[in-house]
This record gives C-alpha cells, sequence and structure tokens, in this order.
C-alpha cells in the first residue's frame, strides 16, 4: 500500500486504511519538513494548522477510494510576500479540487465517448460517486480548446438552437477527428463568413443545404469544395423515394376475401360507412358468433346499435 501511496507523490506517507462497505479510506500525510511558500516560493517550516482533506481516487479491488489527507498549513517568513499563510500543495490534485487529477482523466476518458447521463451511470456504478453536472463542468474545463487555425483543412458546419425557435448558433467540427473546433452564437451569412476566413487552409466543408451557409463558404473561401453531409444526403434520399412511392402505388389495395383472411380487420378495405354496414350484415348471415358480432360492431362502431 505504501507503493501505491507513493505513486502519487514520493512525499506521502501510508497511515493506515479502514475498509466501509463499498468504500476503502485511505490515510495519509506528508513527510515533507519544509515546504516552499505557493506564493513567493520563501521555504517554512512553521506550521500554522492543520485539516482533514478528502479527495476521491481511482478504485482498488471493486472498491470505490477515498483519501484522507492530512494537509498543514503554514507560516510565510517572507515579510514581503502578501501572504501571512499557505497551504501545502501537491501535484496529484489541483488546489480546490475533490478528486485526484487520475481520477478526472479517467472520468473524461469515459464521458467523451458518451452521453453525461450514461458517463455518470457508469462511473458511479464502478469508480466513484458522480453526478451529470460534474461531469459536464469537467468536460468543459478539461477539452483544450487552442486550434491551431492553419492547420485545419476539412470541416462540418451546422446549426444549433441556443434559445429554440429565438437564437441560434453554428459549430464547427473537424472532419478528420471528429471533434469539436469553434462555436459562435449566429448563423447569419455575415457573421459565418467572417468566422470561417480565420482558417485560412479550408479546403473541404461539409454542410446542410443552408443557401446562407452556402453563401458564407463561397464568400470565405470561394476555391473551397462544399459537400452535403450525410445525414442529409439520406434524408433527401429517402424523401425523394417516399415521394415516388406514392405516386407508383395506390393508397388502398384491395385484398379479397378468402378462407386464409376471415380474420383479417375488413375496415381497413372498407371507405363508407354504407359498405360496412352491407359487411356486417353479409357477416350475421353466415352465422358468424356474438363475439365474431361483436367484432362487427367495432368495424362500423355501432357499439350495440342494431343494424337493420
Amino acid at each position: 500500500m505504501e507503493e501505491l501511496i507513493q505513486q502519487l507523490d514520493e512525499h506521502l506517507h501510508y497511515d493506515g486504511h479502514e475498509n466501509q462497505g463499498e468504500e476503502l479510506f485511505i490515510y495519509v500525510n506528508s513527510l515533507r519538513g519544509t515546504v516552499n511558500c505557493s506564493y513567493c516560493g520563501q521555504p517554512s517550516g512553521q506550521i500554522h494548522s492543520r485539516k482533514v482533506r478528502t479527495l476521491k481516487d481511482l478504485p482498488i479491488q471493486g472498491k470505490k477510494v477515498k483519501l484522507l489527507l492530512d494537509q498543514r498549513k503554514f507560516f510565510c517568513k517572507n515579510k514581503d510576500c502578501d501572504r501571512t499563510t499557505f497551504a501545502e500543495r501537491f501535484d496529484f490534485f489541483e488546489p480546490k479540487a475533490t478528486k485526484t487529477n487520475r481520477l478526472q482523466n479517467e472520468m473524461l476518458r469515459v464521458a467523451l465517448t458518451q452521453s453525461s447521463v450514461a458517463a455518470s451511470r457508469y462511473l458511479r456504478n464502478s469508480v466513484a460517486a458522480v453526478g451529470k453536472s460534474t461531469i459536464c463542468n469537467l468536460l468543459k474545463k478539461g477539452i483544450k480548446t487552442d486550434v491551431e487555425k492553419a492547420r485545419v483543412i476539412s470541416v462540418c458546419i451546422d446549426d444549433f438552437a441556443l434559445k429554440k425557435r429565438t437564437r441560434y448558433g453554428t459549430v464547427m467540427v473537424n472532419v478528420e477527428t471528429h471533434k469539436i473546433v469553434d462555436m459562435i452564437e449566429s448563423r447569419e451569412a455575415t457573421d459565418v463568413s467572417r468566422w470561417l476566413a480565420e482558417y485560412p487552409n479550408l479546403c473541404v466543408v461539409s454542410r446542410d443545404g443552408s443557401q446562407q451557409y452556402a453563401a458564407a463558404i463561397t464568400a470565405a473561401h470561394p476555391g473551397a469544395m462544399q459537400i452535403s453531409d450525410r445525414f442529409h444526403l439520406l434524408k433527401n434520399l429517402n424523401d425523394r423515394a417516399t415521394d415516388a412511392f406514392q405516386k407508383l402505388f395506390q393508397g388502398r389495395i384491395a385484398i379479397p376475401i378468402t378462407s386464409g383472411t376471415q380474420n383479417i380487420r375488413y375496415d381497413i378495405l372498407i371507405d363508407t360507412k354504407a359498405d360496412r354496414i352491407r359487411l356486417v350484415k353479409k357477416l350475421r348471415s353466415e352465422g358468424r358468433s356474438k363475439r365474431g358480432n361483436r367484432s362487427a360492431d367495432r368495424v362500423i362502431g355501432s357499439h350495440g346499435q342494431k343494424v337493420y
């Protein structure tokens, strides 16, 4: 266990652990005699106070792990420093974090492959108790947004609703990496054109059928190839095929009644109520059962009314 703890930080010392149900509590403290001030760099060994810091970590043998770190606060002896005291810091977690860096990396890895709801369910069952909002906040902070615009060559742009039927934005996705490159809070042609012009080497732009996007791409990159995205290609193909079949075939196809079609729904073959009444009289004249009569009543919608 001592070796596992020192993988987090070589200055940590293992004090013990406690097994409580599905959770494993590990007690650790620091071995450093002096600590440099995190503001001015002046070393200090005079302890001001202590507090127990609880940090969630990766599971061990199916147990969810919580580290209980005895964190110290020191006096800063530098008179020119703006701070009188400072807390001891470690590299394996951020100053105000409640999770270790390696746990956050695992959460980020899982969240990038599925929705935040599904990721939260998986992590809660097997790794650590985290909610959907925690994962969303981690994604916002954990994904690097610095993009070399000159290296972006092929992208897909599409609109999304900031407020449905009121405000819309445009998102740009790298076709090669399938990751979001940039977003703007507009889908107007002038704004999108100015935005696309910031990426000087765009050669291929995938889009929907919007004429505004077509005009914006042409204005910003006249030589770029514009491609309809796969979703709209399939949707347009499906719409055209549906129209063609509707023109080719009738809306209703008469199916002759034979011995093998006695239990079919007759109401789907008959257009008018008069035709349905004639069908019911024919069925009753053939000596159908009462159960069959009730089914026939449902055909014409009589609900027990007599048919003369």
